[in-house]
């Protein structure tokens, strides 16, 4: 029990607390899974592709969380320069949208549903898109980031992310991890630390990098982070081609969770 919820939310503010905490909670999962004879590929979103990379084998435990740790120590600079808006309406009236106002520092960040994009900005710029949204009547909601993640307002944060991670040892995957921003496996060649740390400022075509895995063959996907939106954004997606089961959420039970995903 917690009685002072302000330390509670600074720290779920805090990328330096809450981008471990997603990691291990993420890497853990699959480890479990993986015990109980689960012999999975791996795709990993946004931050996540850290976390598919060591449940891939790429990195050891403590090295893929030296990497997270890297991450967040880069994006201190970036800390509320900037949010992410949910727009619900598809990629090209959003464009639309970003051009009318003149796109400033405006951007599509990712593409979850044909129906559903995710824009980051500064805090006055997604303001003045909210706004805009809302005259025409278009739904929106802000998700609770304080960094505005895969756009140029992070330029200056690549650099020392990709030094950091230089310093970081991996290894080919043993198991095959898809990366939905490369649109592509990591392979024994893969320069991580020029990828990892270029994705700060790219976009993710989500729905995208769906449609490539059912046309890879794959029709099983388990959420091993904390929640059941991506496990939903799936559903959406592919209308049942892909059946996405959630391990992690406050309405079950983690058991439960884990034989869901096993069946």
């Amino acid at each position: 029990l917690v009685e002072d919820r302000e330390p509670l939310e600074h720290a779920r503010r805090n990328p330096d607390v809450v981008q471990p905490a997603i990691y291990l909670a993420s890497v853990l999962t699959a480890r479990v899974l993986i015990e109980r004879g689960a012999r999975p590929a791996v795709l990993g979103h946004s931050l996540g592709e850290i976390a598919a990379l060591a449940i891939g084998g790429a990195f050891e435990l403590e090295k893929g969380l030296e990497a997270v740790a890297h991450r967040a120590r880069s994006l201190r600079p970036a800390l509320d320069v900037g949010g992410m808006l949910v727009l619900f309406a598809p990629l090209e009236r959003t464009s639309s949208l970003l051009e009318a106002l003149g796109r400033a520092t405006l951007e599509v960040a990712v593409l979850n549903l044909p129906d559903q994009t995710v824009v980051s900005g500064s805090h006055a710029d997604l303001e003045r898109l909210e706004k805009l949204a809302a005259h025409l009547e278009i739904g929106s909601t802000r998700l609770e980031s304080n960094v505005p993640f895969h756009s140029r307002l992070l330029e200056g944060c690549v650099a020392p992310f990709a030094e950091a991670l230089r310093g970081v040892s991996w290894r080919a995957p043993s198991l095959p991890v898809y990366s939905p921003i490369e649109r592509d496996l990591y392979g024994p060649s893969s320069d991580l630390a020029a990828i990892l740390s270029s994705h700060l400022v790219r976009p993710i075509a989500f729905h995208d990098a769906l449609e490539d895995l059912h046309e890879l063959g794959v029709r099983r996907l388990v959420e091993c982070g904390g929640g059941k939106a991506l496990s939903g954004i799936v559903q959406k997606a592919l209308e049942g081609r892909i059946r996405a089961t959630p391990t992690l959420h406050p309405a079950g039970k983690f058991a439960a969770g884990l034989e869901r995903a096993l069946e």
